[in-house]
């Protein structure tokens, strides 16, 4: 009885995470997008490699501001920023997962008076969660 009950759990959960009900690589951009429209920095920051961010800035730039130093400074500043973004709607087009990498193809409408625009957005997994990575920046054309 135990077997069944165990083997249907299984069952239950690849079928919901099958149809992105709980996430992969579409459901971390669909959480991004979200969180942009209500400005909400938190969501935001949870979903950067912070780290890999800060690996990647050149020692010379960085100073000597420890890791969690920054990442704290960076994610202040985030909140700061981060304003809601009325009129910004977006469209998840297709996501593609090999392995810890992911390319989610999206249609974004910055603002009512913009015309519509199709990116990709590559997305990383890293400690079992999709992120945005300095590549990823890179890629999508940010500074």
């Amino acid at each position: 009885m135990k077997k069944v009950l165990f083997i249907t759990v299984l069952a239950v959960v690849a079928i919901v995470l099958g149809c992105g009900a709980g996430g992969g690589a579409k459901g971390t951009v669909e959480k991004l997008f979200k969180a942009v429209q209500k400005g909400d920095a938190d969501t935001l920051s949870n979903y950067i490699d912070w780290k890999g961010i800060y690996e990647s800035i050149p020692e010379e730039y960085r100073g000597e501001a420890k890791f969690e130093d920054w990442e704290k400074e960076a994610r202040d500043g985030m909140k700061k920023e981060i304003k809601p973004e009325e009129g910004f709607e977006y469209e998840v087009l297709s996501a593609e997962e090999k392995g810890d990498t992911a390319t989610v193809k999206v249609k974004i409408k910055e603002n009512k008076d913009a015309k519509w625009e199709e990116r990709t957005i590559p997305l990383k997994k890293i400690d079992g969660k999709w992120k945005i990575t300095m590549e990823s920046f890179k890629e999508m054309g940010g500074e």
